[in-house]
């Protein structure tokens, strides 16, 4: 019966993350009861929470930044169990906001700020001024905090601790594509994602995957989602994966063929960003010599 439960390296892959999985379902339950009796006792934090407009740097600061904290804790409690270091999972303590997360934000902005050159030069982008002043400023710096916190959340929770997990029991390569496709479903019920859409953010998990296998860390996947996040959304103004945002620098309005323009979900509909995610899986290839890492 023990072998059911324990192999040569200890608890098996599958009941690892199941338990893992476990403890974030526990800690989302007592956060949402906590988010409740708060909201009861102070009903501007409940506003504050899930009032007003849809896509908010505030709302998602606070998502985020609680979904890291529990997903960090759930991993913090599994590398007890497992007993090892907390870097194995790929988010490296001495490199935190280091050169290979500003090397991959640099890679992101540049990214999608060629995706919309392209979509410009095809005739379907038309951009106007949504905000200046410190008003713009304003906004910019809370999208980059709350970007920050949705490039960590899940690029941890998709190629982190269960990616690590994953790969000791099937590979690393069937471990990414399982991932990404659950990565790529996790989008599905956006407001305005489309099919090809979808096709773009298992091609993003794929090149995400690619940068962990060559660099050993997530931090420069890190700094490319998080910054072409914030490129598409709170400088050019774009849906991001079909969700329309507040407080952004333009506001990018898309006409013409759905292929080139991307339509409802944004750049990330265009043929273009595909295309972009190539380019960018070549260089990666080019750029990093892939390290010995644990699979």
């Amino acid at each position: 019966m023990s072998d059911i439960f324990i192999g040569r390296d200890g608890i098996r892959a599958g009941w690892r993350i199941a338990i893992f999985l476990l403890l974030l379902v526990v800690e989302g339950v007592m956060l949402f009861s906590i988010i409740s009796v708060a909201g009861h006792l102070f009903p501007g934090f409940r506003r504050f929470v899930t009032g007003g407009a849809l896509f908010t740097p505030e709302k998602t600061i606070f998502g985020e930044s609680m979904f890291v904290a529990g997903a960090l804790f759930a991993a913090w409690a599994m590398s007890l169990i497992e007993k090892r270091p907390m870097d194995a999972y790929g988010l490296p303590a001495r490199s935190a906001f280091g050169g290979r997360f500003w090397e991959g934000a640099a890679w992101g902005f540049l990214a999608i700020a060629a995706v919309m050159g392209a979509i410009a030069a095809s005739g379907d982008l038309q951009i106007d001024v949504a905000s200046t002043g410190a008003a713009a400023a304003g906004g910019l710096l809370l999208w980059a905090l709350a970007f920050i916190g949705v490039g960590l959340s899940e690029e941890f929770l998709f190629r982190g601790y269960l990616l690590f997990t994953l790969a000791r029991g099937i590979g690393f390569w069937p471990a990414a594509a399982i991932l990404g496709v659950i990565f790529a479903l996790e989008h599905v019920f956006n407001p305005g994602e489309t099919p090809v859409g979808i096709a773009g953010i298992v091609l993003f998990a794929i090149v995400f995957s690619f940068a962990l296998w060559q660099t050993g860390s997530l931090w420069f996947g890190v700094g490319f989602h998080a910054a072409w996040d914030w490129g598409q959304t709170a400088f050019f103004g774009t849906p991001d994966s079909g969700m329309r945002a507040s407080d952004n620098l333009f506001a990018s309005a898309f006409h013409g063929a759905v292929l080139t323009s991307g339509g409802t979900v944004g750049p990330e509909g265009s043929i273009y960003t595909p295309i972009a995610l190539l380019v960018v899986f070549a260089l990666i290839a080019v750029r990093f010599r892939r390290p010995a890492i644990a699979t």
